[in-house]
């Protein structure tokens, strides 16, 4: 810039130099926000911020600066540094819209202390492009603008709306359930449409809100209860139990269960039967589960007492195998979505394999000397006895005779008898008997 008597040439860059030479300049950050108004729904408000420093003698980088908006973009920086000694004062903004038929200022501020700008746009996913002035008055010159700073671009797009379609209907709400699940994974761009309550991930809560989005309605704000839900996993009768104690409202839940793949999972039931509530699972190689359940039509889960939700499982491992299942991961939303504390009591249960009816097996090893096991199976908690007899039909010694848990059991004999003798060769039988079974087989003493 040159100053030459009272003619200009040039523009002042955005910022107030002082005597020192150096610049001051102004951070612009902006992101797309939803219109308020309901009959606007294709409308997008891009909010424009800036924060600005006042100290006249600072020096500060020019540029806008989109980091905070959903969508990242570069860093832009204007302008040169400028020496001037008029004492010229900061007095506003100018916000201009890059278009093909020529750019257009589409807002200003009315002076450096009003630091945000909400700029209208007529359309949801069109990149919409600006750049920023800073306006000057100057005791010699008049109201100057600065020079330009580079352009920065934003996509406006609609909370919900993953499938981009302007938008937020049931297919967005599963789509973004199945997110959850890990059924698929989002894009950059969906992952911001589904992440409804910016908080950086996609879970139960913002599932909430997405049907509140599409029924217009947003669930009862009850009295915060000063608790936090507790989530507990138990095992019975070939099912595991998931259990919430809260005396609050909920309107979701999702949780994660690791179990080995010889553990398999039915269809996950609700305790009690509830058209408006959704529950809906995926399970992936590792044998993680993935649980979502939420109610649909803006009321409170239903539970029974404090039972949850029941997993039906088939246990496809071996004889006496084991497995573990871990509760972890869980999270509650409120009536309204937001997050609820949460502590995990019972976090894991071990299961067995339990058979589904009596049975004897043969001895091993058949020959024995002396010693032999004898396995069977009991598939209720039942009164059993083991006994061996001699071919004579008389009692040799009782290996069990008591109240057995379900699974399954082995005994081992070592050869002697009762009073604590050594038996003879021979051939010998043993007999399981309970009240709804028994069996006999034959085993051969060789010395």
């Amino acid at each position: 810039m040159e100053v030459d008597g009272d003619e200009f040439s040039g523009v002042i860059t955005s910022g107030y130099g002082g005597h020192d030479g150096d610049n001051s300049g102004v951070r612009l950050t902006g992101r797309s926000l939803q219109a308020d108004n309901a009959n606007e729904n294709s409308n997008t408000l891009l909010n424009l911020a800036f924060d600005l420093e006042n100290t006249p003698e600072t020096i500060l980088s020019e540029y806008i600066d989109l980091s905070n908006s959903r969508i990242s973009y570069p860093s832009i920086s204007i302008g040169s540094q400028l020496s001037r000694s008029l004492p010229d004062s900061l007095i506003g903004y100018n916000i201009y819209q890059t278009v093909e038929s020529g750019d257009t200022i589409v807002a200003s501020t009315a002076g450096p202390e009003d630091t945000t700008v909400t700029i209208m746009v007529p359309d949801n996913y069109t990149e919409y492009c600006y750049y920023v002035k800073a306006r000057w008055v100057t005791d010699s010159y008049g109201i100057l603008e600065s020079k330009a700073s580079n352009e920065a671009c934003a996509v406006p797009y609609k909370l919900g709306d993953v499938d981009f379609n302007d938008d937020v209907d049931l297919s967005d709400l599963l789509t973004v359930v199945d997110y959850i699940l890990e059924v698929t994974m989002p894009s950059e761009d969906q992952f911001n449409g589904a992440d409804v309550n910016e908080d950086g991930q996609i879970t139960i809560n913002d599932v909430v809100m997405i049907i509140d989005i599409i029924y217009g309605t947003n669930g009862r704000v009850l009295a915060s209860i000063d608790e936090a839900v507790r989530m507990d996993i138990s095992g019975l009768d070939s099912e595991v139990i998931l259990s919430m104690d809260y005396s609050g409202m909920t309107r979701g839940v999702q949780f994660i269960l690791d179990a080995p793949m010889s553990l398999e999972f039915g269809t996950p039931l609700l305790s009690v039967s509830d058209a408006g509530t959704m529950i809906m699972s995926n399970r992936i190689e590792n044998g993680q589960l993935s649980v979502v359940v939420v109610n649909t039509q803006g009321s409170a889960i239903e539970r029974d007492e404090s039972m949850l939700v029941r997993l039906p499982y088939g246990f496809t491992g071996e004889r006496n195998d084991k497995a573990s299942v871990v509760l972890h991961d869980v999270k509650v939303a409120g009536m309204s979505g937001e997050s609820l504390p949460v502590t995990v009591g019972e976090k894991r249960i071990d299961i067995s394999i339990v058979p589904s009816v009596f049975a004897l097996h043969q001895n091993y090893p058949n020959p024995f000397n002396p010693v032999t096991e004898i396995q069977f199976d009991v598939p209720t908690e039942s009164y059993v006895t083991l006994t061996i007899y001699n071919i004579m039909g008389q009692e040799v010694r009782r290996l069990s005779n008591g109240t057995l848990e379900a699974g399954f059991h082995s005994v081992r004999w070592d050869g002697m008898n009762e009073s604590g003798e050594m038996i003879s060769t021979g051939v010998y039988f043993y007999r399981l008997s309970s009240p709804s079974f028994t069996s006999t087989k034959k085993m051969l003493m060789v010395k």
